[in-house]
């Protein structure tokens, strides 16, 4: 039987990817009926994301969330990650969803 650690982070997995998946949704309709760019949803979002983040982290650690930026390659290794792996997987998720859209109204 599940430990209740591993029923939470179960739990939590699952709702994560239900909110994938309503991003998807709620990302067409924004596209289709309000006329927003992909890439301003994109940067939107993981700017709302990343504030919401350091607002609970700050909360939780006070200031050793500044601490990643005194060590040289952790600094790095998060600015890559950031941009090629957050950023560009975000904006790409989006841009597909808006032209998949774009083909169904057309």
């Amino acid at each position: 039987m599940l430990n209740n650690r591993s029923t939470r982070g179960a739990l939590l997995c699952i709702f994560s990817a239900c909110l994938w998946g309503f991003t998807g949704t709620v990302g067409q309709f924004l596209f289709q009926q309000m006329g927003i760019s992909s890439k301003w949803l994109a940067s939107n979002r993981m700017l709302a994301a990343g504030i919401l983040l350091l607002i609970y982290i700050y909360w939780r650690r006070g200031k050793e969330i500044f601490d990643i930026w005194k060590n040289k390659k952790d600094a790095k290794d998060m600015l890559l990650f950031s941009l090629i792996g957050m950023l560009f997987m975000q904006y790409g998720y989006f841009l597909a969803i808006g032209h998949e859209g774009m083909k169904k109204s057309l």
